[in-house]
């Protein structure tokens, strides 16, 4: 791996782990960085990164040439190429979100990340990004699914033999008497 693809990598790794809370002023310096490890000598690897953090920060900032960033990341992901490194997967499965194409989210990369071998957030994120493109397409049942089935490796992978109970609501009759109006005294 060359050191522009390895400062590439390192970028859209900080990238990824701010774009969830940052603004798009911030993270626009990330995409000039790599902009300018392009270079002239397109990499492939560099090229996906680039479009990645580009259309990202293009949605947000809602300029028109998101979507041609968008989807040339999209079009660069070979899954035989980059299907079984964590990186570039959550990179092409947030440019399909991105580019409000929720319903490829399963059929392009589900497969690639149940063989994926990564930490346990990382596969967390991904299953998670699965599960809202199944829901936001329409498939709720099926995004519920995705999203109880990463729960359950999460418990599995901390070691938890069963599952730890959500915290119980209010008693319904306490919910409803604490949302309605004082009664006027007579």
């Amino acid at each position: 791996m060359g050191e522009r693809v390895t400062a590439a990598r390192s970028l859209a790794e900080s990238f990824l782990d701010d774009a969830r809370t940052a603004d798009p002023v911030t993270l626009r310096a990330v995409v000039r960085r790599l902009e300018e490890l392009r270079g002239r000598s397109p990499d492939d690897e560099v090229e996906l990164l680039f479009h990645t953090a580009a259309g990202v920060v293009g949605v947000r900032t809602r300029q028109p040439y998101a979507s041609r960033h968008l989807d040339t990341a999209l079009r660069l992901f070979d899954p035989d190429r980059f299907g079984q490194d964590e990186l570039y997967l959550e990179c092409a499965l947030l440019c399909a979100l991105s580019a409000i194409r929720p319903h490829e989210a399963r059929a392009r990369f589900a497969h690639l990340v149940d063989r994926l071998d990564a930490p346990p957030a990382r596969l967390a994120r991904l299953l998670t990004m699965i599960g809202l493109g199944d829901a936001w397409s329409g498939d709720v049942a099926r995004g519920q699914a995705a999203l109880s089935r990463r729960e359950r490796w999460r418990s599995r992978r901390a070691g938890w033999t069963s599952r730890p109970r959500r915290p119980r609501s209010w008693p319904r009759s306490r919910r409803c008497a604490a949302t309605r109006p004082p009664r006027a005294s007579t």
